[in-house]
């Protein structure tokens, strides 16, 4: 039995407020004693709340580079054609091929968390002051916000960056308008400018056929090098966006799950149709084999056309459940096997000032505590909840419950739910563990 001394900020809200939870920093035990190693060929690396995974030939790892990037972040990485990793941080720009890393000569400037490859004359990579800069192989270039997407109010950041396979095609997306690189400028897409009103853009792909698409709140866009063509949803509030070999786009969304679009019809997939563990999805690629990868706020989902694969803390060794990013080398790896982990229990023990609360509910949720509560619980609408209301002496048990890192929602006397901020304010639930809470003083206002 592991125990923690909750020393927390609380904040009261009532059921139709907002309210927000901070995850814990560093890693679980269980991703602690993975081996180090990682082959690249035919690889998926995984990006998490908690650290990042690779997985290949051997299974699961705890990924590292070497010793000087062992906490690199996947969120700032991507493929190049070759297989090489291309990876923007603190220090610079590297590329990886799987042995050793290369340093590309070091840019001006702070970079920022997004990165695009077409090759090693073909290097995007933005700044964290609204700017973009490419690299020839040779030299940097750096090109501004205003130079990029103009200067209308709302446009400023790059929400999106993509590049073709030959390096040749170069893609930015603000969310207003979309820009394309003509080898020494860039031509601007926007309402009035070759687009038919205004959008809200979030990610940019290409498919098989070489051609741009991009993702917007309300659906996609298709651009076949003369005019874009939107093929609308008001389900498909686009984050993510991928396709596969035959053409199908496969987009994810913030609350809606998955949809394929195959240039006709919208297909979803989501909790409802049980083919995703979570309807928030942050990331989608699609690997040599045609396999779908969907990163969600609780699980990575793989489908291989005919069957979802789900990898949790509860059935594999994946660092933790909340995906933000996925990199696909190849044809990605052969899909481990599930193994079951014992599940855990959460005690504790809930107070106002020096008083027992008794008959009171405490509530584990699954993906954080949520962000708008209009349901009978916090966190009834989500994928997993857990609760127990509290003995005479304001005790708690809650058995039975999936490895995995939870948040938490505590119910006062009064008959508000709180909600905790700060250090402690998740469970991370192991495998056969207990996990004490002790004391959660919550103050009533």
């Amino acid at each position: 039995m592991r125990n923690y001394r909750r020393l927390v900020l609380i904040v009261s809200f009532c059921a139709s407020m907002l309210f927000t939870l901070l995850p814990i920093a560093g890693r679980s035990a269980a991703a602690a004693a993975q081996a180090d190693n990682c082959t690249l060929k035919d690889a998926a690396l995984i990006g998490t709340n908690d650290g990042a995974n690779c997985l290949d030939a051997s299974g699961w790892t705890l990924y590292k580079l070497d010793s000087s990037l062992s906490a690199v972040s996947l969120r700032d990485l991507a493929v190049c054609p070759d297989g090489q990793l291309l990876i923007p941080d603190f220090f610079g720009v590297s590329l990886y091929d799987g042995q050793k890393l290369t340093k590309l000569p070091k840019p001006s400037g702070s970079l920022g968390t997004k990165a695009a490859c077409g090759g090693p004359n073909s290097i995007w990579v933005t700044g964290l002051t609204q700017d973009l800069l490419g690299f020839d192989g040779t030299n940097w270039t750096l090109y501004k916000s205003k130079d990029i997407f103009g200067s209308k109010p709302l446009i400023g950041t790059v929400e999106a960056l993509a590049v073709s396979a030959d390096g040749k095609s170069v893609w930015a997306a603000s969310s207003d308008n979309i820009a394309h690189f003509n080898g020494t400028g860039w031509d601007i897409y926007e309402n009035g400018k070759g687009l038919n009103k205004d959008y809200r853009f979030s990610s940019l792909a290409f498919d098989s056929k070489g051609q741009l698409w991009a993702g917007f709140s309300g659906g996609i866009l298709k651009f076949d090098g003369k005019v874009f063509t939107a093929y609308e949803n008001s389900k498909v509030n686009s984050n993510a966006l991928a396709f596969d070999s035959t053409g199908n786009a496969w987009v994810g969304t913030n609350s809606d799950g998955l949809f394929k679009f195959d240039g006709k019809k919208w297909t979803p997939f989501g909790i409802k149709e049980k083919a995703l563990t979570s309807n928030r999805v942050n990331t989608v690629r699609v690997d040599g084999q045609d396999r779908v990868w969907v990163g969600t706020n609780w699980g990575l989902n793989v489908f291989d056309g005919k069957t979802w694969t789900v990898f949790q803390m509860a059935n594999s060794d994946i660092v933790d459940n909340a995906v933000n990013s996925l990199v696909i080398v190849g044809n990605g790896p052969a899909l481990p096997k599930a193994v079951e982990h014992k599940p855990g229990t959460v005690i504790g023990k809930i107070i106002e000032g020096r008083t027992n609360v008794a008959g009171t509910t405490i509530e584990l949720c699954s993906e954080g505590a949520p962000v708008i509560f209009t349901g009978k619980t916090p966190c009834g609408g989500y994928p997993d909840a857990r609760n127990a209301k509290t003995d005479d002496k304001g005790e708690f048990k809650i058995e039975n419950v999936p490895v995995g890192r939870y948040g938490f929602v505590v119910q006062g006397s009064d008959k508000k739910w709180y909600v905790f901020f700060g250090a402690d304010s998740t469970v991370l639930v192991k495998s056969g563990e207990t996990f004490d809470m002790q004391l959660i003083n919550v103050k009533s206002k």
